[in-house]
């Protein structure tokens, strides 16, 4: 198989159809520059939303006046919950004393605040797959119905509401990987399908002269890998100028960029590829 006959037949069928060729790399381009933007700004809410999952905890106020023995009755209880991963009881005294190593600046109010500002609690800290499976409502309305509870505090309720936010944008990706599957598998197809029809004298004669199958198939393989290669390369240009003048000019860091630009580029090639592939499937003959 000549490699010279392959390159020159490629560049001879993107020059035939040059306008299809520039508007199949540009359509690829763009869309994978927002698919990959929002699946970048989806992986890193989800960062955020973890690493916060790891520090989500209940505050638990037991009733008033309960002597030791009910307190620890009431602390395994709550130790042998599931989705509970560490209890620990803070009385009056060490809430003072994380009051004034968290608030340094106002630890002299601690001399005019009652024992009622810092009431006796147990604090739960959650294991982080309690808010994948949505649980922890459950758990809050649980705990509630105990004998000896008198409230229950969660202050991170807003990451419940995010993380179905985030649950949501997942299936705005997934629905636009197969919507962008299908669009540019068009555009290359078709763009493909044109240079073949135009190239399809040269074909038969190659065909008739008793040329390897692969031979004549490869030019429009290697065409339609290139269209995929070009499209994510400028895609992923795009991608990281983008990126970097979020951070120059608003202080936005998103990770994940560099093994993402990794994928998209062969993501591009292989699509582009296997659209190459089904293009020359009309080609019964071959």
């Amino acid at each position: 198989m000549s490699l010279n006959f392959i390159i020159r037949e490629t560049i001879v069928g993107i020059k035939n159809n040059l306008k299809m060729a520039i508007t199949s790399i540009f359509i690829m381009a763009f869309s994978l520059f927002f698919f990959m933007f929002f699946v970048i700004l989806t992986l890193n809410s989800f960062n955020i939303i973890y690493k916060r999952s790891k520090n989500i905890m209940f505050e638990v106020y037991p009733t008033e006046n309960l002597d030791k023995k009910t307190l620890n009755v009431l602390f395994n209880i709550l130790k042998s919950l599931r989705g509970v991963e560490k209890v620990e009881y803070v009385d009056s005294e060490k809430g003072k004393k994380i009051f004034a190593q968290e608030f340094p600046e106002y630890k002299d109010l601690l001399l005019i605040f009652d024992e009622e500002v810092f009431p006796p609690k147990f604090t739960l800290h959650l294991k982080p797959y309690m808010l994948l499976i949505g649980e922890i409502q459950d758990l809050k309305s649980f705990i509630l119905r105990l004998p000896f509870v008198k409230e229950v505090y969660f202050g991170e309720e807003y990451i419940i509401k995010v993380f179905k936010i985030l649950l949501f944008l997942v299936f705005i990706d997934i629905f636009f990987f197969f919507f962008l599957l299908f669009l540019l598998s068009l555009t290359i197809l078709q763009t493909l399908r044109l240079t073949i029809r135009s190239r399809i004298n040269l074909i038969e004669i190659l065909y008739l002269i008793g040329a390897d199958k692969e031979y004549i198939r490869s030019p429009f393989a290697l065409e339609g890998f290139l269209y995929g290669l070009f499209g994510s390369f400028l895609a992923n240009l795009l991608l990281f100028t983008f990126i970097n003048t979020l951070k120059k000019f608003f202080g936005i860091t998103l990770d994940y960029l560099i093994p993402l630009l990794i994928i998209n580029t062969a993501f591009g090639a292989l699509l582009g590829f296997l659209s190459s592939q089904i293009a020359l499937s009309d080609l019964k003959e071959i």
